[in-house]
């Protein structure tokens, strides 16, 4: 998928009902991202049933032995494809993927071969830290929205990183409403840092493959960087290695707030408060830093005051639905303390809102 190369093809003749056939390729000898394509044709070459699946290729991983079954799940970091696993006693480890390692009351996650972060307990809130270079970061701009705010981009690229990963934290908003305690981004010198935190029920199997989602979504950025690759936009060719550099988790932690399925809001919710006053300091140190450059732009005679205006209308809207999003984990708190009060349920935040964000989809899964 990175270097758009045909392994090979061939075709066969459906000379039954029902027709079963075994299908294979040829795999290279190193690391890679393969998408098999299967059609069907009439006689007429027209294609009547077309199915295709990418597959994470690694060959040579590190294996680790799990000390029971669990559920695994790999994250491609070229393209953000997702494979997952369940009940298994082991794990491959390889710079190309991350890997989140899940059992009841139990999570953790690996870049590579190191692990970042491990939790036991009822429930938590973790913080995953990227370093996304420059140059992939650029890719962020995927996520703009809004038409007007993209002509602007297109007329100044040096914008592109510092309102792409902006809307970045708006995407995560909205996919991770409910779990989402405080995505922030920060620019640096040569590259883009993005924080992540989210609050994690460790007894659900629903929630948390939304850290999946997380993680997914900043592998998505180097899809971008493939596919200029693939079509020859870009004059030098960048390698597996660099993209797999460029989505790598700096730090990780996790900060248990529940042992037991009793623990009461009441000692999770200052936890996630303080994490919440934090992600809005760094989110209004990055937008005035963002508007100063505007500023600067707009002098240098660069943007008008209609551009100027129109991305700062787009920047407030989005740090208007952070916001929003932070608050809502404290609400539900509440919310679930004073309805546990009375029935005695245990304290966990989805118990109210379980139903409400089945239909995500946390990305395409390798078979």
């Amino acid at each position: 998928m990175l270097t758009g190369r045909l392994i090979g093809e061939y075709t066969r003749s459906i000379t039954s009902d029902p027709y079963e056939d075994h299908i294979g390729w040829a795999t290279p000898g190193s690391r890679a991202l393969i998408l098999a394509v299967l059609e069907v044709l009439d006689s007429s070459g027209n294609v009547k049933e077309r199915w295709s699946q990418p597959f994470i290729y690694i060959p040579g991983a590190t294996l680790v032995r799990l000390p029971e079954k669990s559920t695994v799940a790999y994250v491609a970091k070229v393209g953000g494809v997702t494979k997952i696993v369940d009940s298994t006693d082991e794990v491959w480890l390889d710079p190309l993927v991350m890997v989140v390692v899940r059992r009841k009351g139990y999570l953790c996650i690996y870049d590579g071969t190191r692990k970042v972060v491990e939790v036991q307990g009822k429930s938590a809130v973790f913080e995953l830290v990227f370093d996304v270079p420059l140059d992939v970061a650029r890719m962020f701009a995927n996520y703009i929205d809004n038409s007007n705010v993209a002509m602007v981009v297109y007329k100044e690229p040096s914008l592109a990183d510092y309102i792409g990963a902006l809307t970045y934290v708006k995407h995560v908003s909205e996919q991770l409403r409910f779990t989402n305690v405080g995505t922030t981004v920060a620019r640096y010198q040569n590259y883009i840092r993005v924080k992540c935190r989210f609050h994690t029920d460790l007894y659900s199997s629903f929630n948390w493959l939304r850290i999946l989602n997380v993680l997914a979504g900043v592998a998505a950025v180097a899809a971008g960087v493939a596919l200029l690759v693939v079509s020859g936009g870009l004059s030098t060719p960048i390698s597996y290695s660099t993209i797999i550099a460029g989505i790598a988790i700096a730090t990780g932690t996790a900060t248990v707030l529940a042992n037991t399925l009793t623990a009461e809001p009441t000692v999770i919710l200052p936890g996630v408060r303080q994490v919440v006053e934090t992600a809005k300091e760094e989110i209004e140190m990055y937008k005035s830093e963002l508007y100063r450059y505007l500023e600067q732009l707009k002098s240098a005679g660069k943007l008008t005051d209609e551009e100027v205006s129109a991305v700062k209308g787009y920047v407030e809207s989005i740090v208007a639905t952070a916001y929003e999003t932070f608050e809502e984990l404290e609400k539900l708190i509440n919310a679930a303390y004073n309805k546990g009060r009375s029935e005695m349920i245990p304290w966990i935040v989805v118990a109210g809102v379980g139903g409400l964000a089945v239909g995500y989809m946390v990305g395409t899964r390798a078979g």
